[in-house]
């Protein structure tokens, strides 16, 4: 597997505190979770917060030889996806994982159990449509 992605991003307004989207699945639901697809963390809220992987953060990536052999069992014809992908959230934290990062990064995302291996870039946060670049970018002086 080449694109392992350290560098994701939350669609979130940090003055909501209403309710959150629940699953009833309490393993899944107590997770964070980021998308490594900025468009599509933008779905849940066009302000972003951008998250970094700590260098020792332990990523269980889809796809790869380490995914296979910690979902081994769980994904067969006729079993539903939010078990299974809990199942695998929790066999990769017993294994030491901080995260696992699902294919599909628009619904499952990848979903962080131990945020402490992140850094949130609250400066980096990002608008509906502003560019990182102009973000980044020294303030313009004058006209």
């Amino acid at each position: 597997m080449k694109d392992r992605p350290r560098t994701f991003y939350r669609g979130e307004d940090p003055s909501y505190d209403g309710p959150r989207i629940r699953t009833g699945d309490d393993n899944w639901d107590r997770c964070l979770f980021v998308s490594s697809d900025r468009e599509k963390a933008a779905f849940y809220c066009p302000i972003i917060t951008v998250w970094e992987a700590r260098p020792e953060a332990r990523i269980l990536y889809e796809g790869s030889r380490e995914f296979r052999s910690v979902a081994k069992g769980l994904f067969r014809p006729g079993t539903k996806m939010l078990p299974s992908c809990s199942e695998v959230v929790r066999r990769a934290e017993s294994l030491g994982y901080d995260a696992v990062w699902f294919k599909r990064q628009g619904d499952l995302g990848t979903a962080v159990m131990n945020p402490d291996a992140f850094v949130p870039r609250p400066e980096k946060t990002l608008g509906p449509e502003e560019p990182a670049e102009e973000r980044d970018a020294p303030p313009r002086m004058g006209p």
